[in-house]
């Protein structure tokens, strides 16, 4: 089970918690104001928390069917300016634009 502190607890009792964590392998979430901002936990369970990261990452994506050239291209480019203007917050899911060969709505204004 994970402790809770606040964020003035470890900062009094700092090498008391790290022999706890190294030890013991006692768990801490350390918050302030009731929202959690960081945990202390053992090593190994960060290592292993890493490890299987990567190997979720490493996991092949189901392949759909092969794209042409040119709409990977167009995919690729029209990602790139998306994500240049920040994040879009759509209210429904009827309001998705198609992937390819539409507009955004907000690139309605340009040229």
């Amino acid at each position: 089970m994970i402790e809770k502190s606040t964020t003035l607890d470890p900062r009094r009792r700092l090498g008391d918690l790290v022999k706890r964590v190294a030890l013991r392998h006692d768990e801490f979430m350390i918050e302030r104001k009731g929202k959690p901002l960081a945990a202390m936990v053992p090593v190994q369970k960060l290592q292993q928390l890493e490890r299987l990261a990567r190997c979720d990452f490493l996991i092949p994506l189901p392949r759909r069917t092969a794209l042409p050239q040119e709409e990977a291209d167009a995919l690729a480019d029209e990602a790139k300016h998306r994500s240049r203007k920040g994040p879009v917050m759509l209210t429904e899911p009827k309001q998705l634009p198609s992937v390819i060969g539409t507009q955004h709505p907000s690139d309605q204004s340009r040229p």
